[in-house]
């Protein structure tokens, strides 16, 4: 069902905790490379919060969404036996090779206008279409039934949350400003914030159900075809353009840390591209990315969600594992390549 209140206001949400992460720690919110950096990288502690606040905020959004019309947060990977762990690697591999997710790429990338992130997402995007597509039938997506509008209290209520979720990380960098908070709590609260946030927005967006997603890049089935996506884009990708542009073309520094972690990698170059084409399949095949699927595990660790994020992860570090087993050299940027 098209969704576009829910989808909109929801993806203002990732735009709050994306561009805040930015501003306040000069961080770029690319999850498979804060997932990847957690587990196989330096584990940071500001990873370590982001996750800790996906965590909290994915519950957070569990209970809810039923409040907001959009029903229980019970989704699963559409997926059985084999086909779960061949597209979590697929979509760890892709990840890990291609530097880069739908957030890292799509809705930081994109806002910093990179060539790479451009190009990545094409590449993604147009791959998990044409594998969607062929891989289910009309009759496999359920029809989209029409519109879900919320009611007045219901978009009261979304709005509410949107401005609440900016209020209260302007509240931590006005507190840090005042001396208040040291600079290491600020960035951990930043990111716990930004992390919460952010999975709160997948939730109200639809981007946590595989189902919907799939909707989405079945562009072949007219009848079943979902465009909330597209609102998601609206709410999370145009602004965080404009934003992006104004926080490091006028700024010589974030508010926190003493720079902006930007990524330096400018090449298209034929990792860039063939971990896009893996992502873009694994993504067709399941519907779930890094992020979203994250979410699934921590609010519905059925068998299928957690054996497909456990091969997302377990794929992200196949350079860790292959120097483990003394096959290749360990890559210690691995968790900080360029997006």
């Amino acid at each position: 069902m098209f969704t576009p209140v829910h989808s909109f206001l929801g993806g203002t949400m990732l735009f709050i905790a994306s561009s805040q992460m930015m501003q306040m720690n000069g961080r770029v919110f690319g999850l498979s490379s804060i997932f990847s950096g957690a587990v196989w990288g330096d584990r940071a502690m500001w990873r370590i919060c982001v996750i800790v606040g996906m965590s909290i905020g994915a519950h957070i959004g569990a209970l809810i969404a039923p409040f907001l019309g959009l029903g229980e947060v019970n989704y699963e990977i559409p997926l059985s036996g084999y086909m779960i762990p061949i597209a979590g690697l697929l979509v760890g591999l892709g990840v890990q090779i291609g530097s880069g997710c739908t957030s890292g790429h799509t809705l930081c990338g994109i806002a910093r206008l990179s060539p790479r992130s451009i190009v990545a997402t094409c590449v993604f995007f147009v791959t998990a279409m044409f594998t969607a597509s062929f891989l289910y039938p009309q009759h496999d997506l359920p029809l989209n039934t029409g519109t879900l509008w919320p009611t007045y209290d219901q978009t009261a209520q979304l709005i509410m949350m949107v401005i609440g979720s900016g209020s209260a990380l302007v509240s931590v960098s006005r507190l840090h400003k005042c001396d208040a908070l040291p600079i290491s709590l600020t960035v951990s609260l930043t990111s716990l914030l930004s992390g919460a946030i952010f999975a709160v927005g997948l939730v109200i967006t639809g981007m946590a159900n595989p189902i919907k997603v799939l909707s989405f890049l079945n562009v072949a089935s007219p009848s079943s075809w979902d465009p909330s996506l597209a609102m998601l884009m609206m709410g999370g990708l145009l602004p965080n353009i404009l934003y992006y542009q104004l926080i490091t073309k006028r700024s010589s520094k974030p508010d926190v840390e003493e720079r902006f972690y930007l990524p330096t990698k400018t090449t298209i170059d034929l990792p860039l591209i063939l971990g896009a084409l893996l992502f873009g399949v694994g993504w067709g095949v399941s519907g779930s990315c890094p992020g979203p699927s994250a979410v699934l595990a921590f609010v519905n660790p059925t068998p299928s969600s957690f054996l497909f994020w456990t091969f997302v992860l377990l794929a992200m570090g196949y350079e860790n594992i292959l120097a483990m087993i003394g096959m290749k050299p360990a890559s210690h940027n691995a968790h900080i390549r360029s997006k």
